[in-house]
């Protein structure tokens, strides 16, 4: 009882209680009967009042609100063609997504046709070999016929009986056998064929389908949406890449069906939890947690993948954006205006817990029985009344000065660096096939604006004499047999024939023009308009072989500023502004939409390490023609500011920083009642910046608070 003892001497030298109002003390107390208390000796030894106040136990995420996210890929491993739709373009449940080189497919066209040549050689090759089986088995059973007929006739007699010497009658119980035997076979391998046969069937029928649907597929490889929305995703594919079966290349989101996505929250969290809602711009809107299985979440953590949470909203009045800042609130315990004194007025004994009151001028021992406690401040379920002056070490003093909550907006600025990007790009191949091409040199420059037509390297290219004359010697011998078959036939020609032969010369000629034209071969030319995005690297004098990657021509109507995405800050549907200085070094600023989700909504695959802004088409001229200067253009393709407010929260309850306590994670405000009395109080804060915290729960716009 050594505290007892403590506390009583400092009674007896005089304790003064500092009671509620803002550092008012004419405000103590309104009771007639209100103690009047000298100033405390041990300042470290003071008081405070058993009030109500809010009391929380609870968790925040930060979260977004996406769209409904699909992610397509491809069925097998295909070589990458090019896009059909692009980040932030909307598409039609049908739209191609996706182009694949159909060369992957001929090769499984050409396997799978082999395989059912192969198949139906092979089965031929057996039901000739079965036929020739049966036919002997069948003559085998045919020879032993009459033995096994003749036998069934005597075997129950003995050999006196059927008139036959004992010799016989035993060359005609095996002969019988003989019967049974082939007899067995016969069946046999005529069950066997016949259910060869069947099986054949399935397999050539099921093997004929696929080719078909090969060939189908090779008419336009492609990958089609399933479902109205916004592209939100891309890999960095390149015409030629290699796709792994399964790989997600690219993602459209349904912006009609709003998710929340914030940091994983477990089953077991959700299901104690006493309520979950989301909090977006000062409304509540109520949300349903979706769980995760146990096998998915350990195929994600597996494969090394971030993993989140995921909540259906319910916003019947369809007030949420796709890209809005939201906080998921886990209320684990609440309770409001419950009777509450400090932890450190609580003390514990062999009796249980009690607190020192004041009354009429002296501390009394007083058991209590407590609740529930935030860290700070103590439910007191028994033993106290509010109003109840009590002891407490340390107990918070209200500041003098006031102010009120009021509505404002939250955000965080951002402003980073960025460059223009091209994820639309076709690819130009070495076309020279015949004479040996060398390298000379390039005409363009990285990132340069071209035009369909335009010169972009310089080349020679040595004759293959050989193979010109072998091609102009096999034209004037095809000629020369045209001419041989025209005069042979006299006055009646087969016109198939003719025909095919004159074809024949054409292909040649076709051939020769080629390699004539192919030695001519001075300069690349581009095949399309854009912008140059990467050169092969060759030097001068460099062999240049048929089909090698020479150029990637990027699409400059299907561009973007892109730059890195530190935090995940930047998301879909943000709108932010681009600054840049023009060719006539004049600052100008554009607005701009962030076109990809972050790696919040998606798999690994699609994770980006850029954010894409979409710039209006009207625009793209301009800030791409700004890009002059040196070093293949690099500085200056990354002299794009990007600046956005971000994570923003409107129309939100603040109060003033200099209001709040944080105590051990918790935000605390003194509160002034209705009588002008003071309750600290705890709130829930969904952030904070120099000036304000802004509010989630606990305060209302209009409530006075003290300073501290």
């Amino acid at each position: 009882m050594k505290m007892k003892r403590i506390i009583s001497i400092l009674l007896s030298l005089g304790l003064a209680a500092s009671l509620a109002g803002c550092g008012n003390a004419e405000a103590v107390m309104d009771s007639p009967d209100a103690v009047t208390l000298l100033e405390p000796v041990n300042a470290a030894v003071s008081s405070e009042v058993a009030a109500g106040r809010n009391m929380y136990s609870n968790t925040t995420y930060s979260a977004y609100i996406l769209p409904h996210v699909v992610e397509y890929s491809f069925d097998e491993k295909v070589t990458f063609d090019s896009y059909g739709a692009f980040p932030g373009e909307a598409v039609k449940k049908g739209d191609v997504l996706i182009y694949a080189d159909s060369d992957k497919i001929e090769e499984q066209i050409e396997k799978m046709e082999e395989t059912i040549d192969k198949q139906e050689e092979n089965h031929a090759e057996y039901l000739e070999n079965a036929e020739e089986e049966i036919l002997k088995l069948m003559d085998a059973t045919n020879y032993w016929k009459d033995a096994k007929e003749s036998y069934e006739d005597i075997k129950s007699k003995t050999y006196q009986e059927a008139g036959i010497s004992e010799w016989e009658y035993a060359q005609l119980r095996t002969a019988s056998g003989y019967y049974d035997t082939q007899a067995q076979k016969l069946l046999i391998k005529e069950t066997e064929k016949a259910q060869t046969i069947a099986l054949y069937e399935l397999d050539h029928a099921y093997n004929l389908d696929k080719l078909r649907k090969l060939k189908n597929q090779s008419k336009e490889y492609k990958i089609v949406a399933d479902m109205d929305g916004y592209v939100v995703s891309i890999t960095g594919l390149s015409q030629g890449n290699s796709v792994e079966k399964g790989q997600a290349i690219i993602a459209v989101g349904d912006t009609n069906k709003k998710i929340i996505k914030c940091d994983y929250i477990n089953k077991a969290t959700a299901e104690k939890a006493q309520e979950m809602y989301a909090f977006v711009d000062g409304k509540r809107y109520e949300v349903e947690y979706q769980p995760m299985d146990a096998e998915e979440y350990n195929r994600l953590s597996a494969q090394g993948e971030k993993i989140y949470t995921t909540f259906i909203v319910n916003d019947p009045a369809d007030e949420l954006v796709v890209g809005d800042f939201a906080v998921i609130n886990v209320i684990n315990q609440r309770k409001l205006d419950v009777l509450s004194v400090s932890k450190e007025a609580i003390h514990k004994d062999e009796n249980g817990y009690y607190v020192f009151r004041f009354e009429n001028g002296e501390s009394v021992y007083t058991q209590v029985k407590t609740g529930m406690t935030d860290g700070v401040y103590t439910e007191i379920l028994e033993g106290l009344e509010a109003g109840d002056v009590i002891l407490s070490e340390n107990a918070h003093q209200p500041g003098t000065q006031k102010a009120k909550a009021g509505k404002g907006t939250f955000s965080t600025a951002v402003e980073i660096e960025g460059s223009m990007g091209y994820p639309a790009s076709t690819l130009l191949k070495n076309e020279i096939a015949y004479g040996t091409a060398y390298f000379v040199e390039y005409l363009v420059d990285d990132y340069q604006v071209i035009k369909k037509g335009d010169p972009l390297m310089k080349v020679r290219v040595e004759e293959d004499k050989l193979t010109l004359e072998r091609k102009e010697k096999q034209l004037l011998r095809a000629q020369q047999r045209l001419a041989d078959f025209v005069a042979e036939g006299e006055d009646k020609v087969d016109e198939e024939v003719l025909a095919s032969k004159k074809e024949a010369i054409a292909d040649i000629e076709e051939d020769i023009a080629e390699i004539k034209e192919d030695f001519a071969t001075t300069t690349i030319k581009a095949n399309r308009d854009g912008v140059i995005v990467w050169m092969s690297g060759l030097e001068e004098d460099d062999i240049m072989w048929n089909g090698q990657y020479l150029f990637y021509i990027a699409d400059e109507d299907n561009c973007y500023v892109e730059a890195t995405n530190e935090n995940f800050l930047l998301n879909y549907g943000n709108e932010v502004t681009i600054s840049y200085e023009n060719k006539e070094q004049q600052t100008v600023t554009v607005p701009g939409s962030v076109a990809n989700i972050s790696q919040l909504g998606l798999s690994s695959d699609l994770h980006m390490e850029v954010t894409l802004v979409l710039i209006p088409s009207e625009y793209i001229t301009d800030m791409a023609s700004s890009l002059w200067g040196g070093m293949g253009n690099w500085w200056n393709r990354n002299r794009f500011t990007i600046k956005a407010d971000v994570r923003v929260m409107d129309n939100v309850v603040v109060v003033p920083k200099k209001a709040v306590r944080s105590v051990g994670g918790k935000t605390y405000v003194d509160v002034v009642q209705k009588d002008g009395s003071v309750v600290s109080t705890s709130f829930i804060a969904g952030g904070f910046d120099t000036s304000n915290y802004w509010v989630i729960e606990g305060i209302e716009e209009g409530m006075e608070v003290c300073l501290e």
